[in-house]
């Protein structure tokens, strides 16, 4: 598995520096994860990354791509497994957009459901399970894309989008050893080359591990559903750990 980058990306550096990342994400106490920093100061031309549920993986790519769009102008299309999952995540563009502080930003010249284009020629776009269509240089956003449809159509739509420039990004939970993602991320049929390849469990998210470092200890025990203690259950969820792990797994 490729190693993680290390060097700070000017839109790392740019989030870190503006976002107000509780009021923008709606999270109190939220907090820089480490596979979100791992994310953003990555600029491999292709990353994918099997994830547990819930991790906020959408709205990573959605500050992504809006400090793309400030800082440098640039493109990107969403690609999500359905309607609503494609508006949300311009919904949280917008709310990225409304709580950077300390910085000029660029124009906003169109606003609608499924995009957002600015005076700067920046266009976030966001589609619900269809192939992408749009100008080179773009960055493609494959979101869940275990769980969409035509996902061989879509991936083959997205390659030549970057192929002059701009960046592919794949995040999925996992469901089953087949499909598109499956092959990519794991290259049981054949080699994909160039990819930095990333895992995040729920044990290495600050949000469900109250101790993330004794949960590293303990990881091939969480894998396996079987550790207890560390995991984070909003009160009266009526699951139990077992549950909780289960779902928030990444293994196939």
């Amino acid at each position: 598995m490729s190693s993680q980058p290390r060097t700070p990306t000017k839109r790392f550096l740019f989030l870190t520096q503006h976002l107000d990342l509780p009021r923008a994400s709606g999270v109190d106490d939220a907090q820089w994860e480490h596979f979100q920093v791992a994310h953003l100061c990555d600029d491999g031309q292709f990353r994918i990354e099997d994830k547990s549920r819930q991790i906020a993986w959408s709205f990573l790519v959605a500050m992504e791509a809006t400090a793309e769009a400030i800082l440098e102008g640039q493109s990107s299309v969403f690609v999500s497994i359905n309607l609503e999952e494609a508006s949300e995540k311009i919904r949280y563009a917008k709310s990225v957009l409304e709580n950077i502080q300390n910085y000029r930003l660029p124009q906003i010249i169109r606003d609608n459901t499924f995009g957002l284009e600015f005076d700067n020629g920046a266009r976030i776009m966001s589609l619900p399970s269809r192939e992408p269509r749009g100008k080179a240089r773009m960055n493609v956003y494959l979101d869940e894309f275990c769980h969409i449809m035509r996902d061989r159509a879509i991936y083959s739509a997205a390659l030549p989008m970057i192929s002059k420039g701009g960046r592919l990004r794949i995040g999925s939970s996992l469901m089953g050893a087949s499909g598109q993602h499956w092959e990519v991320s794991q290259q049981r049929l054949r080699p994909y080359p160039g990819y930095t390849r990333s895992v995040t469990p729920w044990w290495k998210v600050k949000a469900f591990s109250n101790d993330v470092r004794t949960a590293y200890q303990l990881a091939p025990e969480h894998a396996h559903g079987r550790a207890g203690g560390t995991i984070r259950q909003p009160a009266h969820s009526g699951n139990s750990r077992q549950h909780a792990q289960r779902r928030f797994s990444t293994r196939v």
